[in-house]
């Protein structure tokens, strides 16, 4: 049988009920074990780099700042850095509560001086901590690019390096002009 992305979505929405209804009836009978989650970035370089490679600026940011988060946070944010096209994971996120907790991951833009368009999209995760009837905890990790439904594995940021390298300040003539790397080597 083929299971539509409806009915992916009704799936994933009903986990967030339950998880919300989990929470609401058991949280005065305790809290939940040591659960954890992580998210994994891909930051990919499209065309010509410079070198060094630039180190990118990935930002998690708890959309409450009562909400868990990865050792080394500051004021509700924790910043990952990746030099180069590379694949991270983000530090786990400890959970010692139920609850539905939801954050956002951003890329910051950097201030490299060749011509770049840094990626900017956002993506938002939700994380659920739940307990069953049986009493069994669970963590249910809810990842989407921000304004989509679809449920990602990681968050992908692609920024594309052009072969056109701006001078500045603006020439003499009073207009910018531009260096069109590849016209070099003709």
């Amino acid at each position: 049988m083929l299971i539509t992305s409806k009915c992916k979505l009704l799936a994933a929405f009903l986990v967030l009920v339950l998880a919300f209804m989990s929470f609401s009836a058991l949280a005065e009978e305790g809290t939940a074990p040591d659960l954890s989650a992580s998210v994994t970035v891909r930051v990919q370089v499209l065309g010509t780099a410079p070198q060094p490679a630039e180190t990118y600026r990935i930002v998690l940011t708890a959309d409450d700042k009562s909400y868990p988060m990865p050792a080394g946070s500051s004021n509700g944010e924790y910043t990952l850095r990746i030099t180069g096209s590379a694949t991270r994971d983000l530090p786990e996120i400890k959970f010692t509560e139920m609850g539905v907790y939801t954050y956002t991951i951003r890329q910051l833009r950097g201030n490299a001086q060749t011509a770049i368009s840094y990626d900017r999209r956002v993506y938002n995760l939700t994380i659920a901590v739940y307990r069953d009837g049986n009493n069994q905890f669970y963590i249910v990790e809810i990842l989407r690019e921000a304004g989509s439904q679809q449920k990602l594995d990681m968050c992908l940021f692609q920024n594309r390096y052009s072969e056109e390298y701006f001078i500045d300040p603006p020439t003499p003539l009073g207009f910018s002009a531009y260096i069109n790397i590849g016209d070099c080597f003709e």
